[in-house]
């Protein structure tokens, strides 16, 4: 069903999906496949293993745009894509599986680093909904986040990072809206700025936390 762009169809597979994620995220593997599109010089030593379904697909001139459309195919936003190379179906934003990576990395390879928007690590979209679901500890046990502290964000105007939902908004008033982008801007400007001292004079370990 989640195959369908037709909406009605469209939004019963999705409600089916988000039904079997709240019971337990490995249920994903009735709804959906995992398609990771991939450099052809990647070892992909990071691949899941939640029992999800999946497929990896090495990139080149004839799929590089649909994989890249495929990214931004938002369910009933965006119609969905065929990918060349890949088995017939209907590819979406992966981010209804993996919203945020939570895949197993290799800690022989080292630490992973994880710049962020958030402190949290959702595995799935529909977790977003799901306070209790977090990213797995083992996986992550290797992991450096770098993220913005909430108390930066609250800073921000209207206590967040800007994002599309300012368009509707400020619908009647996108100079406003720019107007919040910009200082949003600014304010992450000094962000990195921070960022590049806690890294110049190795302090980064005064203000890392657990994770």
């Amino acid at each position: 069903m989640a195959a369908h762009d037709g909406r009605p169809v469209l939004l019963a597979g999705l409600a089916l999906a988000a039904g079997l994620n709240s019971l337990s995220r490995p249920l994903l593997r009735h709804v959906f496949t995992r398609v990771i599109c991939h450099s052809p010089a990647s070892s992909l030593a990071f691949l899941p293993d939640d029992a999800i379904p999946t497929l990896t697909l090495p990139l080149d001139n004839s799929n590089l745009i649909e994989a890249l459309m495929g990214t931004v195919a938002i369910p009933g936003v965006i119609e969905g894509v065929a990918l060349p190379g890949a088995p017939a179906g209907c590819y979406r934003d992966g981010g209804l599986v993996d919203y945020h990576i939570d895949y197993p990395w290799p800690r022989q390879q080292g630490l992973t680093l994880f710049p962020h928007f958030t402190d949290r690590i959702i595995p799935g979209w529909f977790d977003k909904f799901l306070p209790w679901r977090h990213a797995d500890p083992d996986r992550q046990a290797s992991t450096i986040l770098v993220s913005p502290s909430r108390r930066y964000l609250a800073s921000l105007p209207g206590g967040k990072l800007p994002d599309r939902s300012d368009f509707k908004r400020h619908a009647a008033d996108p100079a406003a809206r720019e107007a919040i982008w910009r200082q949003a801007t600014r304010e992450s400007e000094r962000l990195g700025d921070a960022f590049r001292e806690l890294v110049a004079t190795g302090r980064l370990g005064e203000v890392a936390r657990p994770l």
